[in-house]
């Protein structure tokens, strides 16, 4: 069996959090070998282990089921997109009625965000009293996002890229 812990050690362990790679280190195998062990002599735990979500990753649910894009999740949690992506697609199906929701929830305040906003300041006046933001290269305009950060949703979208009259 294994050279310091016997078959019931091991699983009480392994039950109580201690990883593949510490039990493998205490009984002088390989990360593989033990990995191969607790797969075929502990089939309920692993099944088990592989369903729970880590706290490291409730965040990604959470901002998924918020309606947060991919790109975003990724950004804030430091995370590739590939990864994101890849984790959403295989642990948050069954979120994706809720996060449908969410994002039919947020367009509407968006959109009704964009109105009110419209309503206060046009586009034009905006763009006069907010000339910093913008640096002129060969007659257009573009949001200078280095200097000011990422674009704010109460920018009007037809001056990304303008055109200086």
């Amino acid at each position: 069996m294994t050279n310091k812990l016997n078959k019931s050690e091991i699983e009480k362990m392994y039950r109580a959090g201690s990883s593949i790679r510490e039990l493998a280190e205490l009984t002088n195998r390989t990360y593989e070998a033990m990995k191969k062990y607790i797969q075929r002599n502990f089939k309920d735990i692993t099944n088990e282990k592989n369903k729970k979500i880590h706290s490291a990753n409730e965040r990604i649910i959470k901002m998924y089921t918020a309606g947060a894009e991919i790109k975003d999740i990724a950004k804030v949690t430091g995370r590739s997109i590939k990864a994101i992506h890849h984790y959403v697609e295989r642990y948050a199906k069954e979120y994706k009625e809720e996060r449908n929701e969410n994002k039919k929830y947020i367009k509407e305040v968006n959109g009704l965000l964009d109105k009110e906003v419209k309503r206060q300041i046009c586009d034009s006046s905006f763009l006069k009293y907010n000339r910093q933001a913008y640096k002129t290269v060969d007659n257009i305009l573009i949001y200078d996002t280095k200097r000011n950060g990422t674009r704010t949703h109460d920018v009007p979208k037809a001056f990304q890229l303008i055109e200086n009259q």
